[in-house]
């Protein structure tokens, strides 16, 4: 799922704006544009989270959970999006 998504925090903003996922800065869930991508890439999940920012955490439709390791591109592109570097994949208020 990572490895679609870009080698760099620029190239995942520039992924999520071609897919038209906006989110909100400093969500750890469903706002965070970085787990709606997740989610869609993997629909048959209950819920995902980036709490510790430096994983996903998967919640399995049976309640089971597992937490993946972010690559250093995703966390960077955290960091990067929280700090207001893309505006452009903000929702509207």
């Amino acid at each position: 799922m990572f490895d679609c998504i870009g080698n760099t925090a620029d190239e995942i903003a520039q992924k999520l704006i071609a897919l038209k996922l906006r989110g909100a800065r400093h969500a750890v869930r469903f706002l965070n544009p970085l787990v709606r991508y997740c989610l869609a890439q993997l629909p048959h999940i209950m819920d995902a989270n980036v709490m510790t920012g430096e994983t996903l955490q998967i919640v399995h439709l049976d309640g089971k959970s597992v937490e993946i390791a972010l690559p250093r591109a995703a966390m960077d592109f955290l960091v990067a999006f929280d700090g207001g570097e893309y505006p452009e994949l903000e929702m509207p208020r």
